[in-house]
């Protein structure tokens, strides 16, 4: 056999390999966003009619408009809550083995002092999704508050 022969042998299992390296790449992998404004968030219904409402004064926006943003808003809600249907899961156990990993890294009194810092923020969320209708704080098995949907009252 030529010495050619293996060496273009070679070079196109070589090629091949790197082609389907690429395209695997290219495949699995997303590119960070350009922006912090750009990144999805975690939680499903992260903009709610509180904020349009809020929106609505502060921009001056004609009730067209209005009805226009609370319609993207809703579609948009009814988007997130599918994709977090199918990770909310995942991320709540990423979530608790990140907070696993850190208290293992703290003395006693850090541990003691990061679970507090965990709680204020807590709080702090669930004063801020208090402008949200509809949504009441309720204990998390991890510590702190988190938010849960109220029933809607019974229709006269």
């Amino acid at each position: 056999m030529s010495p050619w022969k293996v060496i273009l042998a070679t070079l196109a299992i070589f090629v091949a390999g790197l082609i389907t390296g690429v395209v695997v790449v290219k495949a699995l992998v997303r590119p960070p966003p350009t922006s912090t404004a750009a990144m999805p968030a975690l939680q499903p219904g992260p903009i709610r009619e509180a904020f349009v409402r809020r929106m609505a004064q502060e921009l001056q926006l004609s009730d067209e408009q209005r009805d226009k943003v609370l319609q993207v808003v809703h579609e948009s809600q009814e988007r997130t809550k599918l994709l977090y249907s199918l990770i909310g899961d995942d991320v709540r156990e990423e979530m608790k083995e990140t907070r696993e990993a850190i208290r293992q890294q703290l003395t006693p009194d850090q541990a003691k002092k990061f679970e507090e810092m965990l709680r204020r923020r807590q709080r702090m969320l669930a004063m801020r999704n208090e402008d949200n209708e509809g949504v009441a704080p309720r204990p998390n098995p991890e510590g702190g508050l988190r938010n849960q949907r109220r029933p809607d009252p019974p229709q006269k």
